[in-house]
Order: C-alpha cells, then sequence, then structure tokens
C-alpha cells in the first residue's frame, strides 16, 4: 500500500529518480490541474513497487516565493486531496 501520503507524501520533496522509473510509471500527470502533480507521481511510483533510499544530510535549500503556485494552491486543497484519494485510493 501507499504509506505516508497523508502529510508529506510518500517520497521527499525535490526527489531524484531514473529515467526508467519515470517511463515505467507514465511520467508526471496532466489531469491534475492546480498542480500536486509530482505527489501523483510519487504515488504511482510506490504503487508500482520502486523503493527510495533517502540520502542524509541537508543537500538543497527550497525558498517559498510570496505568491508562489504553492502557496496560491492551497485554496484549493480539498479538491486536490479528493483526486488523489480517487486516483490512488479507489
Amino acid at each position: 500500500g501507499i504509506t505516508g501520503t497523508r502529510s508529506s507524501g510518500p517520497l521527499p520533496v525535490m526527489t531524484l529518480y531514473r529515467r526508467a522509473s519515470w517511463e515505467r510509471v507514465g511520467g508526471y500527470s496532466s489531469a491534475l490541474p492546480w498542480g500536486n502533480e509530482d505527489y501523483d507521481f510519487w504515488c504511482k511510483v510506490v504503487q508500482h513497487g520502486v523503493h527510495a533510499t533517502k540520502l542524509s544530510g541537508d543537500l538543497c535549500r527550497y525558498r517559498f516565493k510570496q505568491n508562489s503556485m504553492m502557496r496560491q494552491g492551497q485554496a484549493f486543497q480539498a479538491e486536490e486531496r479528493a483526486m488523489l484519494r480517487t486516483r490512488h485510493l479507489g
């Protein structure tokens, strides 16, 4: 099953993956109108049995912009989660 998907996702932000994994699950979906295509991709990867290994340490910095898609997307959070549940939980 899919674990870790309730708040943070099954894989960490800025995940690196092999092209073969991308191709195996069909890449990112354009069916999600408000973003979260990376979250959807992670769910597909986990459902296909791809295993992840987390590297230790801080390897990058991530900055949230004032008017970013991530901040604006919070307005559609309920709809996004419903779409993801429909796509991956049944």
